[in-house]
């Protein structure tokens, strides 16, 4: 209850008011993405009346920053939940690795790492990469593609969150072109305290 979620490369926020719906018991989601038209583009449309009425009523808890995901100058473990979402098959595998580190460093003591992306060794993905033109037509606005494909296609990319500090990382397939990979920080949140730091329950350690 009342915790954070960071969404980060939140493009113009549809992901970040879905976790928003998804996650009502969050006091708030922010996102944050290094394009200032997309963050821009992302607030414009809210009572505008383009959206579900869920994310319309969610987008309030939603906050939508322009930054760099890799450093958003967010607070050390202010974040129960760290979501990236079909992101890192734009970026270099150094990028990547630092975004990972970013998201270790922003997480609560048990907080948990969210990844959602293509799975290359999904039938879908391996009948594109057999096809010349309709790679070369993908590949001329994802620069990264192919070196993703070949750090999603190993263990590379799981190891690259443990390396970033994550305890224990999960990877399995989602939808059918998709995977899903969950990374846990070390430790656990003290359900005895609440998120803003006052103490929850009584202590009855001296109660005699």
């Amino acid at each position: 209850e009342g915790g954070t979620i960071v969404d980060l490369g939140c493009g113009t926020g549809t992901s970040a008011r879905r976790l928003a719906v998804r996650f009502p018991q969050a006091s708030k989601v922010i996102g944050v993405d290094l394009s200032p038209y997309f963050i821009a583009v992302g607030k414009k449309i809210v009572g505008t009346g383009y959206l579900p009425p869920a994310e319309e009523q969610a987008a309030e808890r939603v906050d939508l920053r322009w930054g760099d995901l890799t450093a958003t100058d967010l607070p050390d473990g202010s974040a129960s939940l760290v979501s990236i979402a079909l992101v890192l098959h734009e970026m270099p595998t150094s990028a990547i690795a630092e975004a990972f580190k970013e998201a270790y460093r922003l997480l609560k003591p048990g907080g948990s790492l969210a990844v959602m992306e293509m799975d290359p060794e999904a039938p879908g993905y391996e009948k594109l990469r057999t096809n010349p033109l309709l790679l070369s037509l993908i590949r001329s606005t994802e620069p990264f593609l192919d070196e993703y494909f070949a750090l999603a296609s190993s263990a590379e990319i799981e190891q690259l969150a443990t390396g970033a500090g994550f305890a224990a990382v999960r990877r399995m397939a989602c939808t059918g072109r998709h995977f899903s990979m969950v990374a846990i920080k070390s430790g656990s949140l003290d359900s005895r305290f609440m998120y803003n730091g006052e103490y929850g329950q009584p202590d009855t350690h001296m109660v005699g």
